[in-house]
C-alpha cells in the first residue's frame, strides 16, 4: 500500500488488519474536502472500521454512516471501500460506500469493478449497504485506489480516468 497526498494533508486513509488466522480486513476511505478538516476527519474515521470488522461489513458501514450524521455537519461525507478477504477460498466480501470501484484485473486480462454497496457515508440517514462477493484467483490483481489517481491530469490535458488506469494495471500486471 502507498499513500501520496496531493497537498500537504489528505483526507484519504487506509488500513489492513488480521481478523483471524485465515482472514484479514482492508479499508480505504476518502473524506471529502481538502486540508486540515478532511485530514482530521480521515484520522477520526481511520480507527472506526478496525473496531467494527467483527460485527460484519454492513453493520460497520452503517455505524460509520450514523457516526458521521451525528456530527451534524452535512459537508462531512466520506467514501469508503472495505472488505474481508479469506485466504483459503480466495473469497473477498466487500461493501463499497460511494468509493471509486476497486478493480480486479483477472490474470487473462479481463477486469471486474467492485461496485456493490450503497451511498457515501454521511449523506443519507436511512442508507442501506449491500455486501458484494468476488473470488481472487492466482494471477489476479486487486487495485483499491482513491480519486486522486483517476482525477490526476494526464499529459494530454485530460483526467487520467478509470479506463487509462485499467489499461495501465493490465500492462503492469504482465511485466511480473
Amino acid at each position: 500500500a502507498r499513500s501520496v497526498a496531493s497537498r500537504v494533508l489528505t483526507g484519504d486513509f487506509y488500513d489492513h488488519l488480521p481478523l483471524d488466522s485465515d482472514r484479514f480486513g482492508l479499508a480505504l476511505g476518502d473524506a471529502m474536502g481538502k486540508g486540515l478538516p478532511a485530514a482530521l476527519l480521515g484520522i477520526q474515521l481511520h480507527a472506526l472500521p478496525r473496531a467494527g470488522f467483527q460485527h460484519g461489513l454492513p453493520q460497520v458501514v452503517s455505524l460509520l454512516n450514523a457516526h458521521l450524521l451525528g456530527l451534524g455537519d452535512k459537508a462531512r461525507c466520506v467514501t469508503l471501500f472495505c472488505g474481508a478477504y479469506e485466504r483459503s477460498s480466495g473469497r473477498l466480501r466487500y461493501v463499497n460506500a460511494g468509493h471509486n470501484p476497486p478493480i480486479v484485473m483477472r490474470r487473462h486480462g479481463s477486469h471486474e469493478l467492485l461496485e456493490t454497496g450503497g451511498a457515501l457515508l454521511g449523506a443519507l440517514p436511512d442508507a442501506r449497504y449491500d455486501v458484494g462477493t468476488t473470488e481472487l484467483r492466482a494471477g489476479d490483481c486487486l487495485l483499491v485506489y482513491s480519486d486522486g489517481v483517476t482525477e490526476t491530469w494526464a499529459r494530454d490535458g485530460e483526467f487520467y480516468g478509470e479506463e487509462r488506469l485499467c489499461a495501465t494495471v493490465s500492462r503492469l500486471r504482465t511485466l511480473g
